[in-house]
């Protein structure tokens, strides 16, 4: 919840100042968009695991799933409150030094979104035979790979 304020906070910031500098406002917004793309995923594969019997191959999966759009959420989350910090400085020295930390945290995003893609697509392989997981898993490929095309132009950015 406090990271969901300062992030709110920083956007509300960053949409009050001119146009002028906001090279990373529209790779912002769509942070911002994926991380609610993320957790409504996150919401729909919570409520299908409900409806699955523990203890069994389609309860794991789902789990699975389950864990790993969560976590997404909770990365791009914090993802999203860097490149809003690039943009609330202004001094040219911290500039310089949040861009030094964007461009590291978006190296550890790229190589993130990169693992998790592999991890889901294994396990949507893995659970082929659970119509529910393959649906579960293939919504939330889409929104890795919209994320890694977003994290893509960030880092083609800096």
């Amino acid at each position: 919840m406090r990271i969901s304020m300062i992030v709110l906070f920083s956007a509300a910031y960053i949409f009050c100042q001119p146009a002028s500098g906001q090279s990373f406002r529209a790779d912002y917004e769509s942070l911002v968009s994926l991380g609610k793309e993320f957790s409504h995923a996150e919401q729909g594969v919570e409520a299908a695991l409900r409806d699955v019997a523990e203890n069994t191959g389609a309860h794991r999966c789902m789990n699975y799933i389950f864990q790993r759009s969560s976590h997404l959420k909770d990365i791009f989350a914090y993802y999203q409150f860097s490149v809003a910090i690039k943009e609330v400085v202004k001094d040219q020295e911290d500039r310089e030094k949040v861009s030094a930390l964007l461009k590291t945290h978006t190296d550890l995003m790229q190589s993130d979104l990169e693992r998790e893609h592999r991890r889901l697509k294994n396990v949507v392989t893995l659970c082929h035979t659970i119509p529910m997981a393959v649906t579960k898993g293939t919504e939330v490929l889409e929104i890795v790979e919209k994320g890694e095309a977003a994290v893509k132009s960030i880092a083609d950015k800096l």
